[in-house]
């Protein structure tokens, strides 16, 4: 994921990104602040379109994870549940096992189920069920598939060590489900003046009730069948965001981030800034469609309470 998703921050404050009302070149600078202590000032950083391969793990895209993964799921989810908790499926025998239940019960009713299941065992499991399928290395896909269908349904021993291998197999790759840290890299960040204007009158960090203070603001669009959490964090200034679930299909907020001057200072010397996001997988809702060119979306914004200081 190595282009992320997330933060691509403060490539942000350049010319244009204040509204003109704020525009520091029509100012007259004899004035020592703009704004008093309830003022709030947003300063767009960032839109981030992120398509959906960009999403991946060092075996495919997130469009191939899904797909594989409504392979091994069952249609009707134990319980009646209208998501696959992933977190259990990684922590807990019990549910992992109910779903392998299902799934090997829907084989049983659902031709189509077969099939989707044997196809993928031919595709990308063939050498794991070869041996239990008792054929040669250079069998042809059509008996491939002819004897796995005819054998699993047969209730025969052999029967048994396909649903084996196949629960097994599903097992191996629902509880590896996971995708790679999304990374981004800003490049340097230039501020000039703009960076002592921010930073001139910030309150330090143990101030009871802050009036002037910076933060990373922001909000992800997702339409995408997952809730994810997400821990990003901005080199090499020491600037972390802390965890946050992303909703699936939906808006979510990021939780406000205070930033101090040192950050910004730590971003601004940098010859290149990088945002490093790790990424865990929460919930997965099968069936739900995806927007294929953008399912997410993110939005950031720098925050400045407190008037803009011109006296640095």
């Amino acid at each position: 994921m190595k282009k992320l998703l997330l933060l691509c921050p403060l490539a942000l404050l350049a010319a244009g990104c204040f509204d003109r009302d704020y525009d520091l070149s029509d100012l007259d600078t004899g004035h020592i602040a703009i704004g008093g202590d309830a003022s709030c000032f947003e300063v767009p950083l960032a839109c981030i379109k992120v398509a959906l391969d960009d999403i991946h793990d060092d075996k495919g895209s997130l469009r191939q994870m899904l797909a594989e993964a409504d392979v091994w799921l069952p249609a009707s989810l134990p319980d009646g549940a209208g998501c696959v908790d992933l977190h259990r499926v990684r922590t807990e025998d019990a549910y992992m096992g109910r779903l392998l239940d299902a799934l090997i019960d829907e084989m049983k009713r659902n031709e189509e189920k077969l099939a989707q299941v044997a196809d993928l065992a031919w595709s990308d499991y063939r050498i794991k069920f070869l041996g239990t399928l008792n054929l040669p290395d250079n069998v042809s896909k059509t008996l491939f598939l002819q004897t796995f269908k005819e054998q699993f349904r047969t209730g025969s021993t052999l029967s048994e060590a396909i649903r084996t291998k196949t629960e097994e197999s599903a097992r191996n790759y629902l509880t590896a489900l996971d995708v790679e840290t999304l990374e981004y890299e800003l490049g340097a960040i230039d501020l000039g003046d703009m960076l002592d204007m921010l930073t001139a009158n910030l309150d330090p960090a143990n101030t009871p009730d802050p009036v002037n203070t910076l933060s990373i603001e922001g909000e992800v669009i997702s339409s995408l069948p997952i809730t994810l959490n997400l821990s990003p964090s901005f080199e090499p200034a020491d600037i972390r965001v802390p965890t946050f679930l992303i909703e699936a299909a939906d808006t979510t907020q990021l939780p406000s981030t205070r930033i101090y001057a040192k950050d910004l200072r730590a971003l601004s010397r940098a010859s290149n800034v990088t945002v490093r996001v790790p990424v865990d997988l929460q919930h997965y809702y099968p069936g739900t469609v995806i927007d294929q060119q953008t399912p997410v979306t993110i939005r950031l914004s720098l925050r400045k309470t407190g008037a803009l200081n011109l006296n640095y």
